[in-house]
């Protein structure tokens, strides 16, 4: 049983761990290239760090760090770059995988195309683009199938939602959720999905259920706040506010 979770600040240089059972907050690790928008995953017991906005270059990146957690102390590592720069962009892991979807590039262009990354192989390749470019979205897995959740495009605010699937490699669009917003945060508990925006005080929390192609909205956290981290564990939904 999961026992932790792991934070970052703003700035993707302070890495935080939650102890559940002690309901503490403990420092972990620190980087020392600050980067902004950047996408985070943890996959095979190691955290990456993907893309965004580079401070010590002021430009987009598509530079990937790598923290070991078996063997923190040997520190963060740079592993493949991605194909191409992104900022705000979403990742998500699914089938072994790292998937990066959107995000827009260094003339902030929004980006409609996507990459995997196999560890195995150490290299990042293209799959099909999703029919809609977005960037600050939500990308969650569950049942080997991919959702690319909202965000923003030079539309505004989206509620659409597609789905991918690993297996076909083949996107469609599957049900809207109920309130179009920008930034987003997801995760995936009991092969359902859960969702909410990141930067209003009176977020909407919303559940999606794959099966049905229903969306549910819920109630928003006892403490609304600008949202860091949406995340579960043991049965649970970690909502962890700036």
């Amino acid at each position: 049983m999961t026992s932790y979770f792991i934070a970052f600040d703003d700035l993707f240089t302070r890495i935080l761990k939650f102890d559940i059972g002690q309901k503490l907050w403990k420092d972990y690790s620190r980087r020392t290239e600050a980067r902004n928008d950047a996408s985070v995953v943890f996959l095979n017991n190691r955290i990456y760090v993907i893309g965004g906005y580079s401070k010590e270059t002021n430009n987009i990146t598509n530079q990937v760090e790598c923290l070991d957690l078996a063997d923190p102390i040997q520190g963060w590592k740079w592993v493949t770059p991605l194909s191409e720069k992104r900022q705000a962009a979403s990742a998500a892991c699914a089938n072994g995988c790292i998937y990066v979807t959107g995000g827009f590039s260094s003339n902030r262009t929004f980006l409609s195309s996507a990459e995997k990354y196999d560890p195995e192989e150490e290299e990042w390749s293209f799959i099909p683009e999703p029919k809609v470019k977005r960037a600050h979205h939500a990308l969650a897995a569950t049942g080997g199938f991919l959702f690319a959740i909202a965000g923003t495009n030079d539309s505004g605010h989206l509620q659409s939602v597609e789905c991918f699937n690993t297996k076909t490699r083949r996107w469609k669009s599957v049900a809207p959720i109920i309130h179009g917003r920008g930034v987003m945060h997801a995760t995936e508990l009991n092969n359902e999905v859960y969702t909410i925006e990141s930067l209003k005080q009176d977020c909407a929390f919303e559940r999606y259920n794959p099966c049905t192609n229903v969306w549910t909205k819920l109630a928003t956290p006892q403490k609304s706040t600008m949202l860091r981290v949406l995340c579960s564990t043991n049965n649970m939904i970690y909502a962890v506010g700036r």
